[in-house]
């Protein structure tokens, strides 16, 4: 039965994460959005020439003068979404999002999380099908108290 909605779901997903994605890039508390489907992505014309559409993953870190102080914005944010919730899966209809540092990279030296690519205010989001509006509005409360 799933099947006969898959690619609404699919193009709802690929146009709220690519909205979301040009949000956050344009936001003066996220230091770094990565989204295939942006222009800034290094690898957006390939991404262009192999797919149609985008994808509902993507990655932003938060800023912090140190890592001590991008751990706590990335915690603070966790704490106040209240759309998305604070969990690791993909492809689903629901909005998750996960602070890697504190859910894989507790297990990891600092060495390690630098070679996996996990930063201390990265948060990997799986977007999905609620209104755009609502995901918006929803960083936009949870990034408001972060210190610039």
């Amino acid at each position: 039965r799933g099947l006969k909605t898959l690619s609404m779901r699919v193009k709802q997903i690929n146009s709220n994460a690519l909205a979301l994605a040009k949000f956050f890039e344009s936001h003066p508390a996220i230091k770094y959005t990565g989204y295939i489907g942006l222009e800034s992505h290094p690898q957006n014309k390939l991404a262009q020439k192999q797919m149609r559409g985008g994808t509902g993953m993507l990655c932003i870190e938060v800023i912090g003068d140190t890592e001590d102080i991008a751990y706590k914005n990335a915690q603070h944010i966790l704490d106040k979404l209240e759309i998305f919730a604070n969990a690791a899966s993909l492809g689903g209809v629901e909005s998750l999002v996960v602070h890697p540092a504190s859910m894989w990279g507790s297990h990891h030296d600092k060495a390690q999380k630098s070679t996996s690519g996990i930063t201390s205010g990265m948060l990997r989001i799986s977007v999905g099908i609620e209104h755009i509006d609502d995901l918006i509005a929803d960083f936009d409360q949870a990034l408001k108290d972060i210190k610039l």
